[in-house]
């Protein structure tokens, strides 16, 4: 949500290119003939990740499966259309993503001896898996095996905001998937630690179901549509690539966050921005053509989440998190907010979807 740390942008000259950017960048007033001097529009995001608060800062203490871990480790750097964030578990870019082209990639790095893997909501892990591999499974259920994360808001570095308020977004989403954090983020404030009970539900295919036209059983399987930067087809990558086309068919450029197939693409430049601000909110508000064109996966997860949320006590929270010794119960209030990601129950619901009762079905039960 916090788009620059206070501290970093006051090192900015007034109406250098740096200062002008964050202007623009969080819809203040900004010298149009500074901005006019940029040539190269990736620039601007060079700037606000130089000033962003890192993944480092925000994750104070992380756990997974009972497990005490590096955060830089468990979460890496990602850049959405929120700015810097944090994703956890996700495929790896070098499995995620085929001939994409963007400057803004950034190291990963793992548990020691954990390697990453390719996985497919169809086709699941690689065969063979190390030992120890990423995405991780979950290990049980409950709290006490989930993810446990301490955060840090730094209110006081905030400059400004994708929201009106302070704290953090969060999306839970498939390892596949970049998620649309703008649209559809949770909120998390500080001063709270919040339950998030995730209830997965999943829909599986029945063999039998290739026999049928992609019009009869309104879905794809994973080899039938091949998208142009993403290595998996998902209903959301692909509605992510068909709004990116209309970006570029309309505004003939895109923001520096969008993942595209193009090497030689343009970033908008100030100029285009209304542009882009137009086409996108009209792509999101007439969805037709996109869902017209991307039809749902025939295996699919999607997660009900619920958040249970309650005032953070400091003296219990140092119990489990002695890193927050140091700090005021003023400025936990203020500042810190814990998160406890876990299942409801290790055993969850699937759909099996099928065609219609055929011959063989009937013969299969008279047999019996």
């Amino acid at each position: 949500m916090n788009q620059a740390l206070k501290s970093r942008v006051a090192n900015f000259t007034k109406n250098s290119m740096e200062y002008e950017v964050m202007q623009f960048s969080c819809d203040m007033k900004s010298n149009l003939t500074v901005l006019d001097a940029i040539k190269d529009w990736r620039f601007p995001t060079e700037v606000i990740l130089n000033v962003s608060q890192s993944c480092e800062r925000m994750l104070l203490d992380c756990t997974f499966g009972g497990v005490s871990y590096n955060c830089t480790d468990l979460f890496q750097p990602v850049l959405l259309d929120e700015g810097l964030c944090c994703t956890f578990n996700s495929l790896d870019p070098v499995y995620r993503f085929k001939n994409i082209s963007n400057q803004f990639a950034f190291n990963t790095s793992y548990p020691p001896n954990v390697k990453p893997v390719d996985y497919s909501l169809e086709n699941g892990y690689q065969n063979p898996l190390p030992e120890h591999y990423s995405p991780m499974r979950a290990i049980g259920y409950g709290i006490t095996v989930g993810l446990s994360v301490v955060l840090n808001v730094d209110s006081d570095e905030y400059y400004c905001s994708t929201s009106n308020s302070i704290g953090f977004k969060l999306s839970i989403h498939n390892p596949e998937v970049v998620p649309d954090i703008r649209e559809n983020g949770l909120l998390l404030p500080p001063g709270q630690e919040s339950f998030v009970r995730l209830l997965p539900t999943q829909l599986i295919a029945h063999k039998k179901l290739r026999n049928l036209s992609r019009k009869q059983r309104n879905c794809l399987f994973e080899e039938e549509s091949k998208l142009n930067v993403f290595s998996y087809y998902s209903y959301e990558n692909c509605v992510y690539e068909c709004r990116t086309e209309i970006l570029i068919t309309h505004c003939g450029c895109i923001p520096p966050h969008i993942y595209t197939k193009y090497s030689n693409f343009t970033v908008c430049s100030y100029k285009e921005w209304p542009c882009f601000l137009r086409a996108n909110y009209l792509s999101k508000r007439n969805d037709q053509f996109c869902g017209q064109q991307c039809l749902p996966k025939c295996f699919s997860k999607s997660f009900k989440v619920d958040i249970f949320s309650a005032k953070l006590n400091k003296t219990f929270l140092e119990i489990s998190s002695p890193i927050i010794a140091n700090m005021s119960s003023a400025y936990v209030d203020k500042n810190i907010a814990v998160a406890r990601f876990y299942l409801n129950q290790y055993n969850y619901e699937s759909t099996i979807k099928s065609p219609y009762i055929d011959a063989i079905d009937v013969l299969d039960l008279a047999d019996m």
